[in-house]
């Protein structure tokens, strides 16, 4: 159907398969089209969805990511029963661009691993919080972006709340992300990895970790380089951890530096032995902690009891903070819980209002 508007196969960039981790290894047959100009992009940003539906394909999904240098138009396409291809139309504003490039050291053939729901690890009721007024608040925090613009990009235009997207540093699109998150007044936060208890856990980028066997000088360097690939962040949480938390003096070594930075710390809190909003506020850095996980990754998780616990957390204390991923899924069910919240005399707020 795309030859009817003008788009020959010399447009075709690359053709193959893809999988969709966050939809149970859905494998979805992947064309990548490069649109020479504005006006054939916008034609079928306006009339392609129309144009596939009445030659009987169902449109499941369709993205519009409007870049300053880019726009991707992402269609997911199939029968009425399941999603078969994905086609991505690219036009590119300013000539094909050149990614920054990541470092050969930093590269894995897969999404980091999202943060799992730590066992046993409830956050400790709060000894100062911010002052109670009216509904109960929760702000939301997604973590795991940095790969994939088009998951950042729905998060951004479909959750009419406020937002936090968490960014790993040294993936393809980081600073792209953080970019997008503080243009749409949304919070950008440097999702900073952190060793875990089990080290098979870091996966191929062991060296992009924060580690306990680094010497002072060495987590500084590390935590540095971190905050200067997401400059533009408003703060940090981290990505993993469950070792590297509970190691009081190297996280005094690193918070220093994000307090030198300016930005504040949320404790995702991965093991119940953490101490680093304890460290945090000790160094004078607004914080706070998490309370529940909204979802356990791509493994899963019951969304709606999780917002549940994060609704009741919130009514008892005044105020709760849940922390998700960057994955459809998530978002999709969250969309239909959202609009509930106000009703249940819960407000969602920036994650910035309640730090203390």
């Amino acid at each position: 159907t795309l030859s009817e508007f003008g788009v020959t196969k010399e447009y075709l960039k690359r053709s193959g398969t893809t999988t969709a981790k966050n939809r149970d290894d859905e494998k979805l047959k992947h064309h990548i089209y490069r649109i020479p100009n504005r006006e054939l992009i916008r034609k079928l940003i306006s009339e392609f969805e129309d144009h596939a539906t009445r030659n009987g394909i169902r449109v499941h999904n369709r993205h519009v990511i409007k870049q300053p240098q880019k726009w991707i138009v992402s269609f997911y396409l199939g029968t009425h029963g399941a999603r078969t291809h994905k086609l991505d139309l690219q036009f590119f504003l300013k000539g094909t661009p050149t990614p920054v490039p990541m470092p050969d050291k930093y590269r894995r053939d897969k999404e980091p691993t999202p943060t799992p729901e730590p066992v046993d690890t409830p956050a400790p009721k709060p000894t100062q919080k911010p002052a109670r007024t009216g509904s109960a608040k929760i702000a939301l925090i997604f973590d795991d972006f940095g790969r994939d613009v088009e998951i950042a990009q729905r998060f951004l235009d479909e959750f009419n709340a406020p937002v936090s997207l968490a960014v790993i540093p040294y993936q393809t699109y980081s600073k792209e992300i953080i970019d997008m998150t503080v243009k749409a007044g949304q919070t950008a936060i440097l999702h900073m990895p952190m060793e875990p208890s089990n080290s098979a856990a870091m996966g191929l980028q062991t060296e992009m970790f924060l580690t306990t066997d680094m010497d002072d000088t060495t987590v500084i360097e590390k935590t540095r380089e971190m905050l200067t690939l997401c400059k533009g962040a408003h703060g940090v949480n981290n990505h993993t951890g469950s070792k590297f938390t509970t190691d009081r003096h190297r996280m005094t070594v690193a918070l220093n530096e994000v307090k030198k930075a300016g930005l504040f710390f949320i404790d995702s809190r991965t093991i119940a032995e953490t101490v680093a909003e304890d460290v945090a506020r000790s160094l004078g850095i607004p914080t706070a902690s998490r309370k529940v996980f909204i979802d356990q990754g791509y493994a899963g998780g019951d969304i709606h009891e999780n917002m549940t616990r994060l609704v009741e957390a919130a009514k008892e204390d005044g105020y709760a903070i849940g922390i998700g991923h960057a994955i459809d899924k998530t978002l999709d069910e969250l969309l239909k819980i959202l609009p509930e919240l106000p009703e249940q005399g819960v407000d969602i707020v920036d994650v910035r209002t309640l730090l203390h």
